[in-house]
């Protein structure tokens, strides 16, 4: 059984306790700051693909998709801290691969460690991957790689990078190509969902979810599933069964038609979504916890795992980004998870998040990964968008700070091996659920969250631009 609450064994992790977590590859280059390209250098203009017969000012009200995405909840903001200020008064970042210690001059690129040394010796202790400031912008490093796509860039740092993807808009020519350019990875964003698939018990329909996975083969994207177990968009007729027996039949039985119908075809499963409630204090009330305890937990990711034993199998939450009450239970689970043989290959930390440096802080964030990373677990980024409503002030001044939101999350995963995937929901701010959702985007007067890297228009943002920036810089 799954304990109820986080254990006393896990504590929030403080950045000196990160020096043994993370380990640079002998031979990075020691990277000095540099000049960010300016957006006009690297925001693709899609318009002569189609978008140009769009018309503008579209009205998000009018064309919201009709699911939301599976978080109900975002974390507070927090007030960031300044980054530094070079003479000149422009915002730069220091390096987060190479920070030049006390009494070392900064120096131009070279190996790793103080300019003018040889490489360590062997018996010295490992160089840690150092955690950053809260309140860093970028641009980190030297851009030094010239990438002109999101999936070339992503590719050429080992990552997918992915996009959450509805059946209705992929009958637009525009939607399709900026998901084939840009994207390697595809997540359906609903169709994939018990009440999808499984509306009535034993009448399974994959027409939709079929339209999303056959895009992604035609075009080379890689396909995860999403999800197996989540206690929303879960048909009636599985709410109202009665006792264990018909419960476990009717999750086993979903989650093995399922998986099996995609054997090969989706890499990896979100078996598992949000079985945390937001205190991190219990497990949430649902029929399959009411009925089989906390173990369904394990039983779900043992019966994914028996359909298809080469697919990732995730557990995925919101709210888990940071060192949190939540994030610490649900590092718990996947500890005991891990210790009981329970086959889970990596974890989602969803990343609804503002245009602030809060919920979560970046040092907060990688010191996530870091832990999760030694328990031996891949950490994604699977449900990203940055609402840009919390830092107040005109739209460009939104947009920017959005940019620099971007950058950061994404430079955060490039530095850490363990993080291997980062994914939008949702290509465009014209199909966001944000739209519908001011709890999450915390907008309000008629303010529009923008919380996506392409306008209504299929334009590119400048947030395009901080993601492209974060592959970009040579590590």
């Amino acid at each position: 059984m799954l304990s109820r609450k986080p254990s006393p064994r896990v504590e929030p992790l403080a950045p000196a306790l990160l020096a043994g977590r993370g380990v640079l590859a002998a031979g990075l280059l020691a990277l000095a700051c540099g000049s960010e390209p300016s957006t006009s250098q690297v925001l693709p203009n899609f318009a002569a693909n189609g978008a140009a017969g769009l018309s503008g000012g579209v009205d998000p009200n009018g064309v919201n998709p009709t699911a939301s995405p599976d978080s109900n909840a975002a974390g507070s903001s927090a007030t960031s801290n300044a980054p530094s200020t070079a003479p000149d008064g422009e915002q730069v970042a220091p390096d987060l691969m190479n920070p030049v210690p006390a009494g070392q001059g900064g120096g131009s690129s070279g190996t790793a460690g103080a300019s003018g040394s040889s490489s360590p010796p062997a018996s010295a202790p490992p160089t840690p991957i150092p955690v950053p400031p809260d309140g860093v912008v970028g641009p980190v490093g030297r851009e030094i790689l010239d990438f002109t796509s999101l999936k070339q860039a992503a590719s050429a740092s080992g990552r997918r990078i992915g996009v959450a993807l509805d059946a209705g808009p992929l009958g637009e020519q525009v939607y399709r190509d900026i998901a084939v350019r840009e994207f390697n990875y595809a997540t359906a964003a609903n169709e994939m969902k018990w009440d999808s698939l499984q509306p009535q018990p034993n009448q399974f329909n994959y027409a939709r979810a079929d339209q999303i996975v056959n895009f992604a083969e035609q075009n080379g994207l890689e396909m995860k599933g999403h999800t197996l177990i989540w206690f929303r968009q879960l048909p009636n007729w599985v709410q109202q069964l009665s006792g264990a027996t018909a419960v476990r039949q009717a999750m086993l039985n979903h989650i093995t038609t399922v998986v099996s119908r995609f054997r090969g075809r989706v890499v990896a499963w979100d078996v598992v979504n949000e079985a945390w409630n937001d205190d991190g204090q219990t497990l949430r009330d649902l029929i399959f916890q009411r009925t089989l305890g906390d173990g369904y937990i394990d039983e779900a990711f043992l019966a994914a795992r028996a359909a298809d034993p080469n697919a990732k199998l995730y557990y995925n939450d919101f709210g888990t980004e940071d060192l949190s009450d939540k994030s610490n239970a649900v590092y718990t689970m996947l500890q005991g998870m891990l210790d009981r043989g329970v086959p889970i290959d990596g974890v989602g930390l969803q990343m609804h998040t503002l245009n602030i440096n809060g919920a979560p802080t970046i040092a907060d964030f990688i010191a996530n990964i870091d832990r999760l990373a030694a328990l031996g677990l891949d950490v994604v980024i699977s449900e990203m968008d940055i609402s840009t409503c919390a830092s107040g002030g005109s739209v460009p001044e939104r947009l920017e700070a959005q940019r620099q939101r971007v950058y950061n999350l994404v430079a955060a995963c490039v530095t850490r091996p363990a993080c291997t995937e980062i994914t939008l929901w949702g290509l465009t701010d014209r199909y966001s659920w944000l739209d519908t959702n001011p709890d999450i985007s915390q907008c309000e007067n008629g303010q529009q969250p923008l919380g996506l890297l392409f306008d209504a228009n299929y334009q590119a943002k400048p947030a395009y631009s901080g993601a492209l920036s974060a592959f970009r810089v040579a590590r």
